[in-house]
């Protein structure tokens, strides 16, 4: 209704302003039709981030195919990517853990006992990870985005706990 308003004074100096934001918005690819899911313009950033979001399987809900062709494409996207991207993160995380099997070697040639060993390996894994996966990324955040370190950090969390809120989207 406010539009078709808007519409109608378009002449008006009260309804050029808001006119050229809505033109600009929907330039940029915000198409304000509805509440919820945004259909963004396919751009590499926004591929990037729907690829991301839908073979992590977080799914922030903010971009998302708007045809049916499309629906029916992410339907067999996914469940070929999926599978994939666990076997990627399989991948990495043998990458990961070799460091680790050395660092156990070592700690046997030290002549330490077993559970000594797997309370240093455990404190290895965690400040490992931790670093790489949550208190890194904000840094990067921080960069990229614009966010203070914490909006990072609750974004890292947010995200590698597939909760993904979606109130912050890189």
């Amino acid at each position: 209704a406010m539009f078709l308003a808007l519409q109608r004074d378009r002449g008006s100096s009260r309804a050029r302003p808001v006119l050229r934001m809505l033109s600009l918005s929907i330039k940029h690819g915000i198409i304000p039709t509805r509440n919820g899911t945004i259909y963004c313009s396919w751009d590499f950033r926004n591929s990037f981030s729907f690829v991301t979001s839908t073979l992590s399987t977080i799914g922030y809900g903010l971009i998302a195919p708007r045809t049916p062709m499309g629906q029916m494409f992410c339907v067999f996207y996914s469940l070929l990517g999926i599978p994939l991207t666990i076997i990627f993160l399989q991948s990495v995380s043998n990458v990961l853990l070799q460091p680790l099997s050395e660092f156990e070697k070592y700690l046997q040639n030290m002549e330490m006992k077993k559970t000594q060993i797997r309370t240093c390996e455990l404190l290895f894994f965690l400040v490992t990870g931790l670093s790489i996966f949550i208190l890194l990324p904000p840094l990067l955040f921080m960069k990229m985005e614009g966010w203070t370190y914490k909006e990072g950090l609750y974004f890292a969390f947010i995200s590698l706990s597939t909760i993904g809120f979606g109130d912050y989207i890189p």
